[in-house]
Protein backbone atom coordinates (compact mmCIF):
# COMPACT_ATOMS: atom_id res chain seq x y z
CA UNK A 1 0.00 0.00 0.00
CA UNK A 2 2.78 2.42 0.91
CA UNK A 3 4.47 1.76 -2.46
CA UNK A 4 1.24 2.57 -4.32
CA UNK A 5 0.86 5.87 -2.43
CA UNK A 6 4.44 6.86 -3.25
CA UNK A 7 3.84 5.98 -6.89
CA UNK A 8 0.68 8.11 -7.00
CA UNK A 9 2.49 11.05 -5.28
CA UNK A 10 5.33 10.88 -7.81
CA UNK A 11 2.82 10.65 -10.65
CA UNK A 12 0.84 13.66 -9.37
CA UNK A 13 4.03 15.65 -8.78
CA UNK A 14 5.20 14.85 -12.32
CA UNK A 15 1.84 15.89 -13.75
CA UNK A 16 1.86 19.10 -11.66
CA UNK A 17 5.40 19.98 -12.71
CA UNK A 18 4.50 19.25 -16.32
CA UNK A 19 1.47 21.47 -16.05
CA UNK A 20 3.56 24.30 -14.58
CA UNK A 21 6.19 23.93 -17.28
CA UNK A 22 3.51 23.84 -19.97
CA UNK A 23 1.82 26.92 -18.50
CA UNK A 24 5.15 28.76 -18.36
CA UNK A 25 5.95 27.71 -21.92
CA UNK A 26 2.54 28.95 -23.10
CA UNK A 27 3.11 32.23 -21.18
CA UNK A 28 6.56 32.62 -22.72
CA UNK A 29 5.18 31.99 -26.18
CA UNK A 30 2.27 34.40 -25.67
CA UNK A 31 4.56 37.02 -24.09
CA UNK A 32 7.05 36.67 -26.91
CA UNK A 33 4.32 37.03 -29.48
CA UNK A 34 2.90 40.02 -27.58
CA UNK A 35 6.34 41.62 -27.33
CA UNK A 36 6.93 41.01 -31.01
CA UNK A 37 3.53 42.51 -31.82
CA UNK A 38 4.13 45.50 -29.56
CA UNK A 39 7.62 45.94 -30.95
CA UNK A 40 6.25 45.77 -34.47
CA UNK A 41 3.61 48.35 -33.59
CA UNK A 42 6.24 50.56 -31.97
CA UNK A 43 8.58 50.16 -34.94
CA UNK A 44 5.71 50.96 -37.30
CA UNK A 45 4.78 54.05 -35.26
CA UNK A 46 8.44 55.09 -35.09
CA UNK A 47 8.79 54.57 -38.83
CA UNK A 48 5.67 56.66 -39.46
CA UNK A 49 6.92 59.38 -37.09
CA UNK A 50 10.29 59.35 -38.83
CA UNK A 51 8.58 59.60 -42.22
CA UNK A 52 6.49 62.54 -40.98
CA UNK A 53 9.62 64.16 -39.52
CA UNK A 54 11.49 63.64 -42.78
CA UNK A 55 8.57 65.03 -44.75
CA UNK A 56 8.31 68.05 -42.45
CA UNK A 57 12.11 68.48 -42.41
CA UNK A 58 12.20 68.42 -46.20
CA UNK A 59 9.21 70.67 -46.93
CA UNK A 60 9.32 73.34 -44.20
CA UNK A 61 9.60 76.88 -45.59
CA UNK A 62 12.64 77.82 -43.49
CA UNK A 63 16.14 76.39 -43.77
CA UNK A 64 17.00 73.86 -41.05
CA UNK A 65 20.56 72.83 -40.24
CA UNK A 66 21.73 70.32 -37.64
CA UNK A 67 25.36 70.24 -36.57
CA UNK A 68 27.51 68.77 -33.81
CA UNK A 69 27.56 71.04 -30.76
CA UNK A 70 31.32 70.62 -30.25
CA UNK A 71 32.88 70.13 -33.70
CA UNK A 72 30.23 72.29 -35.46
CA UNK A 73 30.26 69.70 -38.30
CA UNK A 74 26.99 69.59 -40.21
CA UNK A 75 25.01 66.41 -39.60
CA UNK A 76 21.96 67.12 -41.71
CA UNK A 77 20.27 69.95 -43.65
CA UNK A 78 16.89 70.20 -45.34
CA UNK A 79 16.08 71.02 -48.95
CA UNK A 80 15.38 74.69 -48.18
CA UNK A 81 18.93 75.07 -46.80
CA UNK A 82 20.30 73.56 -50.02
CA UNK A 83 18.26 76.04 -52.08
CA UNK A 84 19.12 79.01 -49.85
CA UNK A 85 22.89 78.53 -49.70
CA UNK A 86 23.55 76.83 -53.05
CA UNK A 87 25.48 73.88 -51.62
CA UNK A 88 24.43 70.26 -52.14
CA UNK A 89 23.59 68.18 -49.10
CA UNK A 90 26.82 66.19 -49.61
CA UNK A 91 28.84 69.43 -49.67
CA UNK A 92 27.11 70.59 -46.49
CA UNK A 93 28.10 67.39 -44.69
CA UNK A 94 31.76 68.17 -45.42
CA UNK A 95 31.50 71.67 -43.90
CA UNK A 96 31.19 73.27 -40.47
CA UNK A 97 28.77 75.97 -39.40
CA UNK A 98 31.32 78.78 -39.65
CA UNK A 99 31.71 78.08 -43.39
CA UNK A 100 28.35 79.71 -44.10
CA UNK A 101 28.83 82.69 -41.79
CA UNK A 102 29.88 86.10 -43.12
CA UNK A 103 30.74 87.07 -39.52
CA UNK A 104 32.80 84.11 -38.22
CA UNK A 105 33.78 85.73 -34.93
CA UNK A 106 30.23 86.83 -34.11
CA UNK A 107 28.88 83.45 -35.18
CA UNK A 108 31.42 81.57 -33.05
CA UNK A 109 30.54 83.69 -30.04
CA UNK A 110 26.81 83.15 -30.56
CA UNK A 111 27.30 79.37 -30.78
CA UNK A 112 29.21 79.36 -27.50
CA UNK A 113 26.51 81.48 -25.90
CA UNK A 114 23.87 79.07 -27.21
CA UNK A 115 25.72 76.13 -25.64
CA UNK A 116 26.05 78.09 -22.40
CA UNK A 117 22.31 78.60 -22.44
CA UNK A 118 22.19 82.38 -22.01
CA UNK A 119 21.93 83.80 -25.53
CA UNK A 120 18.83 85.33 -27.03
CA UNK A 121 16.46 82.90 -28.70
CA UNK A 122 16.41 84.89 -31.94
CA UNK A 123 19.71 85.96 -33.51
CA UNK A 124 20.27 88.35 -36.40
CA UNK A 125 23.39 87.63 -38.45
CA UNK A 126 24.82 87.80 -41.94
CA UNK A 127 25.47 84.56 -43.86
CA UNK A 128 27.02 83.90 -47.27
CA UNK A 129 25.98 81.67 -50.14
CA UNK A 130 28.21 79.41 -52.20
CA UNK A 131 28.60 82.20 -54.78
CA UNK A 132 29.81 84.62 -52.08
CA UNK A 133 26.58 86.61 -51.81
CA UNK A 134 26.07 87.98 -48.30
CA UNK A 135 22.53 88.22 -46.96
CA UNK A 136 20.82 88.84 -43.57
CA UNK A 137 19.26 85.95 -41.68
CA UNK A 138 17.19 85.42 -38.56
CA UNK A 139 18.21 82.32 -36.59
CA UNK A 140 16.35 80.41 -33.91
CA UNK A 141 18.30 77.51 -32.43
CA UNK A 142 18.56 75.18 -29.49
CA UNK A 143 20.78 72.41 -28.11
CA UNK A 144 19.51 68.83 -27.93
CA UNK A 145 21.06 65.61 -26.56
CA UNK A 146 20.78 62.24 -28.33
CA UNK A 147 22.49 59.59 -26.29
CA UNK A 148 26.01 60.88 -25.74
CA UNK A 149 25.91 63.33 -28.64
CA UNK A 150 24.89 66.99 -28.32
CA UNK A 151 23.62 68.67 -31.47
CA UNK A 152 22.51 72.18 -32.35
CA UNK A 153 19.38 72.58 -34.44
CA UNK A 154 19.04 75.93 -36.17
CA UNK A 155 16.03 77.29 -38.04
CA UNK A 156 17.22 79.96 -40.47
CA UNK A 157 15.05 82.52 -42.25
CA UNK A 158 16.21 84.79 -45.07
CA UNK A 159 15.13 88.33 -44.09
CA UNK A 160 16.57 90.17 -47.10
CA UNK A 161 13.21 91.58 -48.20
CA UNK A 162 12.20 92.49 -44.65
CA UNK A 163 15.51 94.24 -44.01
CA UNK A 164 15.29 96.04 -47.34
CA UNK A 165 11.81 97.25 -46.46
CA UNK A 166 13.03 98.29 -43.00
CA UNK A 167 16.00 100.16 -44.51
CA UNK A 168 13.75 101.90 -47.02
CA UNK A 169 11.36 102.88 -44.25
CA UNK A 170 14.21 104.21 -42.11
CA UNK A 171 15.63 106.13 -45.07
CA UNK A 172 12.19 107.55 -45.80
CA UNK A 173 11.85 108.67 -42.18
CA UNK A 174 15.27 110.29 -42.29
CA UNK A 175 14.35 112.10 -45.50
CA UNK A 176 11.08 113.30 -44.00
CA UNK A 177 12.93 114.43 -40.87
CA UNK A 178 15.48 116.29 -42.97
CA UNK A 179 12.67 117.89 -44.96
CA UNK A 180 10.90 118.87 -41.75
CA UNK A 181 14.12 120.38 -40.39
CA UNK A 182 14.67 122.28 -43.63
CA UNK A 183 11.11 123.61 -43.63
CA UNK A 184 11.46 124.71 -40.01
CA UNK A 185 14.73 126.42 -40.81
CA UNK A 186 13.16 128.20 -43.80
CA UNK A 187 10.16 129.20 -41.69
CA UNK A 188 12.38 130.55 -38.92
CA UNK A 189 14.36 132.61 -41.41
CA UNK A 190 11.15 133.88 -43.03
CA UNK A 191 9.70 134.82 -39.65
CA UNK A 192 12.93 136.55 -38.72
CA UNK A 193 12.90 138.64 -41.91
CA UNK A 194 9.18 139.36 -41.55
CA UNK A 195 9.61 140.46 -37.93
CA UNK A 196 12.46 142.74 -38.94
CA UNK A 197 10.44 144.32 -41.78
CA UNK A 198 7.40 144.85 -39.56
CA UNK A 199 9.56 146.37 -36.83
CA UNK A 200 11.64 148.55 -39.13
CA UNK A 201 9.01 149.70 -41.59
CA UNK A 202 5.59 149.50 -39.95
CA UNK A 203 6.98 150.28 -36.49
CA UNK A 204 8.89 153.30 -37.70
CA UNK A 205 5.90 154.56 -39.70
CA UNK A 206 3.65 154.29 -36.65
CA UNK A 207 6.24 156.07 -34.51
CA UNK A 208 6.44 158.89 -37.09
CA UNK A 209 2.64 159.06 -37.16
CA UNK A 210 2.53 159.36 -33.38
CA UNK A 211 5.11 162.15 -33.46
CA UNK A 212 3.12 164.01 -36.14
CA UNK A 213 -0.05 163.65 -34.08
CA UNK A 214 1.76 165.08 -31.06
CA UNK A 215 2.96 168.03 -33.19
CA UNK A 216 -0.57 168.51 -34.54
CA UNK A 217 -2.07 168.55 -31.03
CA UNK A 218 0.41 171.26 -30.08
CA UNK A 219 -0.78 173.44 -32.93
CA UNK A 220 -4.48 173.28 -32.03
CA UNK A 221 -6.21 176.24 -30.32
CA UNK A 222 -7.89 175.70 -26.93
CA UNK A 223 -11.32 176.28 -28.49
CA UNK A 224 -10.85 173.39 -30.97
CA UNK A 225 -11.91 170.74 -28.41
CA UNK A 226 -13.47 168.37 -30.95
CA UNK A 227 -10.27 168.23 -33.00
CA UNK A 228 -8.20 167.89 -29.83
CA UNK A 229 -10.29 164.91 -28.72
CA UNK A 230 -9.98 163.37 -32.16
CA UNK A 231 -6.21 163.83 -32.13
CA UNK A 232 -6.02 162.30 -28.65
CA UNK A 233 -8.03 159.27 -29.81
CA UNK A 234 -5.75 158.90 -32.82
CA UNK A 235 -2.72 159.07 -30.54
CA UNK A 236 -4.14 156.30 -28.33
CA UNK A 237 -4.85 154.23 -31.43
CA UNK A 238 -1.30 154.71 -32.68
CA UNK A 239 0.03 153.66 -29.26
CA UNK A 240 -2.12 150.52 -29.38
CA UNK A 241 -0.91 149.75 -32.91
CA UNK A 242 2.72 150.18 -31.86
CA UNK A 243 2.17 147.70 -29.00
CA UNK A 244 0.49 145.29 -31.43
CA UNK A 245 3.47 145.52 -33.78
CA UNK A 246 5.83 144.81 -30.88
CA UNK A 247 3.75 141.80 -29.83
CA UNK A 248 3.59 140.42 -33.38
CA UNK A 249 7.32 140.82 -33.99
CA UNK A 250 8.07 139.22 -30.64
CA UNK A 251 5.88 136.22 -31.46
CA UNK A 252 7.47 135.89 -34.88
CA UNK A 253 11.02 136.19 -33.57
CA UNK A 254 11.86 137.83 -30.24
CA UNK A 255 14.75 140.24 -30.56
CA UNK A 256 16.02 139.03 -27.18
CA UNK A 257 16.79 135.65 -28.68
CA UNK A 258 19.31 137.15 -31.09
CA UNK A 259 20.53 139.99 -28.90
CA UNK A 260 20.62 138.55 -25.37
CA UNK A 261 20.58 134.79 -25.87
CA UNK A 262 18.31 131.86 -25.00
CA UNK A 263 18.10 132.39 -21.23
CA UNK A 264 16.85 135.99 -21.54
CA UNK A 265 14.36 135.02 -24.25
CA UNK A 266 12.97 132.14 -22.20
CA UNK A 267 12.63 134.33 -19.12
CA UNK A 268 10.78 136.99 -21.13
CA UNK A 269 8.51 134.36 -22.71
CA UNK A 270 7.61 132.93 -19.29
CA UNK A 271 6.81 136.39 -17.92
CA UNK A 272 4.55 137.14 -20.89
CA UNK A 273 2.88 133.74 -20.43
CA UNK A 274 2.19 134.52 -16.76
CA UNK A 275 0.69 137.91 -17.69
CA UNK A 276 -1.59 136.41 -20.35
CA UNK A 277 -2.81 133.40 -18.37
CA UNK A 278 -2.53 134.39 -14.71
CA UNK A 279 -0.66 131.12 -14.04
CA UNK A 280 2.11 131.28 -11.45
CA UNK A 281 5.52 130.52 -12.94
CA UNK A 282 8.96 129.68 -11.53
CA UNK A 283 12.15 129.55 -13.59
CA UNK A 284 15.52 128.09 -12.60
CA UNK A 285 18.50 128.44 -14.94
CA UNK A 286 21.91 126.89 -14.17
CA UNK A 287 24.26 128.51 -14.96
CA UNK A 288 22.64 131.90 -15.27
CA UNK A 289 24.24 132.50 -18.67
CA UNK A 290 23.62 129.75 -21.23
CA UNK A 291 25.84 129.92 -24.29
CA UNK A 292 24.05 128.21 -27.20
CA UNK A 293 24.51 128.54 -30.93
CA UNK A 294 21.73 130.28 -32.85
CA UNK A 295 20.08 127.12 -34.22
CA UNK A 296 19.97 125.37 -30.84
CA UNK A 297 18.72 128.58 -29.17
CA UNK A 298 15.88 128.71 -31.68
CA UNK A 299 15.02 125.03 -31.19
CA UNK A 300 14.98 125.33 -27.38
CA UNK A 301 12.90 128.51 -27.53
CA UNK A 302 10.30 126.98 -29.89
CA UNK A 303 10.04 123.82 -27.75
CA UNK A 304 9.55 126.02 -24.69
CA UNK A 305 6.97 128.15 -26.51
CA UNK A 306 4.99 125.10 -27.69
CA UNK A 307 5.02 123.54 -24.21
CA UNK A 308 3.60 126.72 -22.67
CA UNK A 309 0.94 126.92 -25.40
CA UNK A 310 -0.16 123.34 -24.62
CA UNK A 311 -0.33 124.15 -20.90
CA UNK A 312 -2.48 127.24 -21.55
CA UNK A 313 -4.86 125.30 -23.81
CA UNK A 314 -5.23 121.95 -22.08
CA UNK A 315 -3.60 121.64 -18.65
CA UNK A 316 -5.97 123.69 -16.43
CA UNK A 317 -2.87 124.38 -14.32
CA UNK A 318 -2.31 127.04 -11.68
CA UNK A 319 1.46 126.73 -11.48
CA UNK A 320 4.34 125.97 -13.86
CA UNK A 321 7.91 125.17 -12.81
CA UNK A 322 10.70 125.35 -15.38
CA UNK A 323 14.24 124.08 -14.84
CA UNK A 324 17.03 124.56 -17.39
CA UNK A 325 20.46 123.12 -16.69
CA UNK A 326 23.60 122.80 -18.77
CA UNK A 327 26.30 120.37 -17.68
CA UNK A 328 28.68 117.82 -19.21
CA UNK A 329 27.89 119.02 -22.71
CA UNK A 330 24.14 118.53 -22.38
CA UNK A 331 21.19 120.85 -21.99
CA UNK A 332 18.37 119.53 -19.80
CA UNK A 333 15.04 121.32 -19.71
CA UNK A 334 12.12 120.24 -17.55
CA UNK A 335 8.71 121.90 -17.66
CA UNK A 336 6.27 120.70 -15.00
CA UNK A 337 2.71 121.86 -14.37
CA UNK A 338 0.13 120.94 -11.70
CA UNK A 339 -2.77 120.51 -14.10
CA UNK A 340 -5.09 117.62 -14.90
CA UNK A 341 -2.29 115.49 -16.38
CA UNK A 342 -1.90 114.33 -19.95
CA UNK A 343 -2.97 110.75 -20.76
CA UNK A 344 -0.95 108.10 -22.57
CA UNK A 345 -3.51 108.15 -25.38
CA UNK A 346 -2.99 111.89 -25.85
CA UNK A 347 0.79 111.48 -25.84
CA UNK A 348 0.59 108.78 -28.53
CA UNK A 349 -2.15 110.46 -30.58
CA UNK A 350 -1.15 111.25 -34.21
CA UNK A 351 -3.24 114.42 -33.88
CA UNK A 352 -1.10 115.84 -31.06
CA UNK A 353 0.76 118.04 -33.50
CA UNK A 354 2.35 120.20 -30.81
CA UNK A 355 3.94 117.18 -29.14
CA UNK A 356 5.00 115.78 -32.51
CA UNK A 357 6.66 119.12 -33.29
CA UNK A 358 8.52 119.03 -29.97
CA UNK A 359 9.80 115.52 -30.63
CA UNK A 360 10.89 116.38 -34.16
CA UNK A 361 12.83 119.44 -33.01
CA UNK A 362 14.57 117.39 -30.32
CA UNK A 363 15.42 114.52 -32.70
CA UNK A 364 17.09 116.95 -35.08
CA UNK A 365 19.79 117.33 -32.44
CA UNK A 366 19.93 113.61 -31.52
CA UNK A 367 18.20 114.49 -28.26
CA UNK A 368 15.39 112.91 -26.25
CA UNK A 369 11.97 114.14 -25.18
CA UNK A 370 9.77 112.36 -22.64
CA UNK A 371 6.25 113.40 -21.73
CA UNK A 372 4.58 111.93 -18.66
CA UNK A 373 1.31 112.78 -17.01
CA UNK A 374 -0.42 111.70 -13.81
CA UNK A 375 -4.13 112.16 -13.45
CA UNK A 376 -4.81 115.17 -11.27
CA UNK A 377 -1.08 115.59 -10.59
CA UNK A 378 0.07 117.40 -13.72
CA UNK A 379 2.36 116.81 -16.67
CA UNK A 380 6.15 116.81 -16.99
CA UNK A 381 8.06 117.44 -20.20
CA UNK A 382 11.75 116.51 -20.01
CA UNK A 383 14.03 117.45 -22.90
CA UNK A 384 17.69 116.54 -23.32
CA UNK A 385 19.78 118.02 -26.13
CA UNK A 386 23.50 117.29 -26.62
CA UNK A 387 25.63 120.38 -27.12
CA UNK A 388 28.86 118.75 -28.29
CA UNK A 389 27.65 116.85 -31.37
CA UNK A 390 26.96 117.88 -34.95
CA UNK A 391 23.25 117.25 -35.25
CA UNK A 392 20.88 119.97 -36.24
CA UNK A 393 18.99 120.82 -39.38
CA UNK A 394 20.51 119.49 -42.55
Amino acid sequence: MSAQIDYLWVLLSTILIGAVILTFAVYVVISSRRELAERKVAETALQKSEEKYRQLFATVADAIVIYDAHTWQFIDVNQRAVELYGYTREEFLQMIQLDISAEPEASELSIKETLAGYCEHILLQYHKRKDGTVFPVEISRGVYTFGEQEVVCGVIRDITERKQTSDELRESREQLRSLSAHLQSVREESQKLLAREIHDELGQALTALKMDLSWLKGKLRPDQKFIQEKAAAMTELSDAMIQTVKRITARLRPALLDDMGAAAALEWELEEFAKRTGIGCDLTVEPEEIDLDQDRSTAVYRIFQEALTNIARHAQATNVKVSIKVHTGTLEMEIRDNGIGITKEQVASPRSFGLIGIRERVLQWDGEATIEGRKGKGTTLAVTIPLDNGGGPK
